[in-house]
Order: structure tokens, then sequence, then C-alpha cells
């Protein structure tokens, strides 16, 4: 299988694994998608496209959150990547409903897995 091959049967496995169903996020899919938002071979990333529409989810940041950037079983796994670029996408009301994950991971020696840049004012976390 060639690589054009791979990512077209890639974007079908994802399109038919949606992680969010029934109002409730199924993590295993949600890896898969979260892999899927480092993938930059010049076409629409169909990950960071979804992810998009979930960007004020409060409880996708909480996830994000604890079961990826503060859980070690997935310590520099893609998916921690993933995570960490999508929470700096997130709107700040969301960050802000959970604030002190988002301090918890912001403290990590790891500059990337921080979801805000290391000389951001975090002030609006106290608002």
């Amino acid at each position: 299988m060639d690589y054009n091959e791979y990512r077209a049967q890639r974007k079908t496995e994802l399109a038919k694994n949606i992680p969010y169903l029934n109002n409730k996020w199924i993590i295993q899919y949600l890896y898969e998608y979260l892999v899927e938002v480092n993938v930059h071979d010049g076409e629409e990333n169909i990950a960071l496209n979804f992810f998009e529409h979930h960007l004020r989810d409060n409880q996708l940041a909480f996830i994000l959150l604890s079961e990826f950037l503060l859980n070690e079983d997935y310590g520099g796994s893609d998916s921690q990547l993933g995570a960490a670029v999508i929470l700096r996408k997130m709107d700040r009301s969301t960050l802000k409903a959970n604030r002190e994950l988002v301090l918890m991971v912001q403290k990590n020696e790891v500059y990337w897995k921080r979801p805000c840049n290391e000389n951001d004012d975090l002030k609006w976390l106290n608002d």
C-alpha cells in the first residue's frame, strides 16, 4: 500500500469513528483524532476540521487536560501533542472552566504540553 492509499484509508476510518456521539466523548476514537491533528500532508486535515466545532466544549477541554496531558500513559505520544494543539485553539472561557487543570499542565517542564505560551499573562484565568 502506498502513502496515498494509506491516507485515503485513514480518512475513511476516521470518518467512520467520530469521537463524539450522543453528547459523549469516546476516548479511543478521540486518541486517533488527536494523533491525526499532527499530520501535515498538504491536504485538508479531517481532525482539525472536526475540532473546530468543539472549541467551546468544557468537557473536551477537561478530557484533553486530564486524560491526555496529565496522563503519563500517553507520555510523549502524538496524542499529547495533538491535545496541546487543540487546547491552544480553544476559547478562553473553556480553559477558564478548567482553570486548575490548565495551571497544572502549564507547570509542565515540556513546553509544548503547555496550553498557553510561557510568556502569556494568565491573569485572565482568575477573572
